[in-house]
């Protein structure tokens, strides 16, 4: 009873931008599930609050933007869906649907991605995958309830401990002697295959914290895009071998803003 004593406390949205008739169906049933133990916002409220900030990426949001966007629906928290079914073939099914719902779970108060999640479910039939998709919910509500409860209570207190180096000046950038931290080897970012099976095109932005030895302290994601690309650009910053950020010799713990940008590649292209 403590658990849902305090899960309850906290206000929750679950919308999908691009609304559909599929969207919406396994929207309700996600809701009806959490609002067991989760005070849940209005969804038609929270759709149009959210529109309201006119958000270009919705799936592909900088902290910022989030946010905002968190703010004006009253939310702690909020989840986007992305519900898609669609034909596939493979060796072993000839043809049959795909039903799938991308699960973005933010924080209103950092506008972080706190967790990302991908039921698919495949059937005969578009009809049967969609209500297959639909009975994962069942599975899904318990480890969201708990995503949910670590991420209302747990940010604020490590954030408020944390102490970064500073971005560079207007001066030190337009300053001769300062040079900026860099990679002694770039390392490209893997495009994952699940962001390649859905055709994700999106940007990640990192900020990575780095200190006057030229080791990577920590990083944050300002730009979120999930299907594994947010993870796939934190490894890369932390393989790379990196030269501190220096001034008139004298070497300086230095923040830097990252941006990779993902596309999927037609093969026809590369020859």
């Amino acid at each position: 009873m403590i658990l849902t004593a305090a899960v309850a406390a906290q206000r929750v949205a679950v919308l999908s931008p691009e609304s559909s008739g599929r969207s919406d169906a396994f929207n309700l049933t996600l809701i009806n599930a959490l609002a067991r133990e989760i005070k849940m916002i209005d969804p038609a409220l929270a759709l149009g609050a959210f529109r309201s900030q006119t958000i270009a990426t919705p799936y592909n949001m900088t902290t910022a933007e989030a946010r905002a966007a968190g703010a004006v629906m009253g939310s702690d928290l909020f989840i986007l869906t992305d519900v898609r079914t669609q034909r596939r073939s493979s060796f072993e099914l000839k043809q049959h649907y795909e039903a799938s719902a991308a699960i973005y779970v933010v924080s209103s108060r950092t506008g972080e991605l706190v967790h990302w999640a991908i039921p698919r479910r495949t059937a005969a039939t578009e009809s049967d995958a969609d209500r297959d998709l639909a009975d994962t919910v069942t599975e899904l509500a318990p480890e969201l309830i708990k995503t949910l409860t670590a991420a209302y209570h747990s940010d604020l207190e490590l954030r408020a401990q944390t102490t970064h180096p500073p971005f560079p000046t207007e001066a030190e950038e337009s300053d001769p002697g300062y040079r900026s931290p860099i990679p002694y080897n770039r390392i490209k970012p893997e495009y994952t295959a699940l962001a390649d099976l859905f055709g994700i095109r999106a940007t990640v932005d990192i900020v990575v914290d780095i200190d006057a030895e030229g080791n990577v302290l920590r990083t944050s994601i300002e730009r979120w895009a999930g299907y594994g690309l947010d993870e796939s650009v934190e490894k890369a910053i932390r393989t790379m071998n990196w030269r501190p950020a220096e001034r008139n010799g004298t070497k300086l713990a230095k923040r830097v803003l990252l941006r990779y940008n993902f596309t999927k590649v037609d093969p026809d292209d590369q020859r």
